[in-house]
């Protein structure tokens, strides 16, 4: 589906047109999975030219595999850890949202509220150990996919490193999973490699709102 893949040699970024002009003899890997792949539509009038995934692939990139980032659960609920995120959240509402809209520029107040809400459904503040840079991230992947219509220009959707099973291999097992996050628009055959940014200097701490209001109780997103 991509229209860039990694040369197996080299592990460079080829784009397709690139590709089919000069390295037809040499295999293709997929960014996210680095399981082999084959160019697509070269040759079929009406198709555009793009790198697949060979049947049975379990790449989150492809079809409906997105979807297993909906069942996702902490195995450990970390109920301490859980308030720092939320206060950090409070606290940074709209920075938040401003990151989330630099990696999607289509994004909407009212995408960011249901972000929000369905990370409380599925108990996202609650991974042990969270760190709270990777909120953002994990708030655009968890949304699941944004339909194409008025507000967004295409389908879209956000997945990490195929050897993820839960979010908290991002923090826990981060030297086996890239710590990276692929903006993926299937229609246009688009693949984004976006670096997880680790500069948390533009947030206020999770301290900070409870400590300038003086009010010791917020509101618990729990009950969002």
């Amino acid at each position: 589906m991509p229209r860039v893949a990694l040369d197996s040699e080299t592990g460079q970024k080829v784009l397709i047109r690139d590709w089919v002009m000069h390295y037809m003899e040499k295999t293709p890997l997929c960014l996210v999975c680095n399981e082999e792949m084959y160019t697509r539509g070269n040759s079929s009038p009406g198709v555009t030219t793009h790198f697949s995934h060979y049947t049975g692939t379990k790449c989150p990139i492809v079809g409906g595999r997105r979807k297993l980032y909906d069942n996702l659960q902490p195995i450990e609920k970390d109920m301490e850890n859980a308030k720092k995120i939320q206060s950090f959240l409070l606290s940074n509402l709209w920075p938040l949202y401003k990151k989330c809209k630099d990696m999607f520029e289509d994004l909407t107040t009212k995408d960011y509220k249901e972000m929000i809400e369905k990370a409380s459904k599925r108990n996202i503040w609650f991974y042990k150990g969270m760190e709270e840079k990777y909120l953002p991230y994990v708030l655009l992947v968890n949304y699941g996919i944004f339909e194409k219509n008025k507000f967004h220009k295409e389908k879209t959707y956000f997945v990490f490193d195929s050897k993820l099973s839960n979010y908290d291999d991002l923090w826990i097992r981060n030297g086996k999973v890239k710590q990276k996050i692929w903006k993926v628009t299937p229609n246009l055959h688009n693949l984004e490699e976006i670096e997880i940014d680790f500069d948390n200097s533009e947030y206020a701490p999770y301290y900070f709102l409870p400590w300038v209001t003086g009010l010791k109780d917020l509101p618990d997103l729990c009950k969002w």
